[in-house]
């Protein structure tokens, strides 16, 4: 059988999750994982609600350094990266392809996200290396391609808590029509 060709692989830096299940009648003194970030002002990487009949689950990823912040009775944590796939326009056999080879091999999956761009994967920090492996044997990519990590440019941070970017750096011209 004929791999399937892909345009690349992306990883992202390690990042925090945490999940709590709780009844779908909850105390209204329980503050659900998400609830707690939004009033804490936390940027979410990602989200997930799980419902079934009786009970909700609730997921999210955040960065490391607001780690200790998710401590807490009955929130679960782990450390888990994102590696994102890119299908070669458009396949949806992709996101099959991705999710049957991580339930084969017995890798948890986290999350599991497709689109037509991207298939996106949240995996235990320690199955990153074992994950790539088995997304290069699976796929065909590019004879140049290396799992591109994006680090985040800390000066460009500082750069726009100063300059918001809904600030336009230009004057607009009025056009006559």
């Amino acid at each position: 059988m004929r791999k399937i060709p892909i345009n690349g692989i992306r990883l992202s830096r390690e990042m925090a999750w945490a999940g709590s299940r709780y009844p779908r009648e909850r105390d209204p003194g329980t503050v659900p994982v998400h609830r707690f970030l939004a009033e804490q002002r936390i940027n979410m990487t990602c989200c997930g609600i799980q419902h079934s009949a009786d009970t909700v689950q609730v997921s999210a990823c955040i960065d490391l350094e607001h780690e200790q912040m998710l401590q807490g009775p009955g929130v679960e944590t782990a450390r888990v990266c994102a590696l994102s796939v890119y299908p070669h326009r458009s396949d949806i056999r992709v996101p099959v392809m991705v999710a049957g080879l991580l339930h084969q091999e017995g890798i948890p999956v986290y999350h599991l996200v497709s689109s037509h761009a991207v298939v996106s994967v949240l995996v235990a920090s320690e199955d990153e290396a074992a994950v790539i492996a088995l997304l290069e044997a699976a796929f065909e990519l590019p004879d140049s391609h290396t799992p591109f990590r994006q680090e985040v440019d800390t000066d460009m941070t500082q750069f726009l808590r100063k300059y918001p970017e809904t600030r336009a750096s230009y004057v607009e011209e009025r056009i006559k029509t």
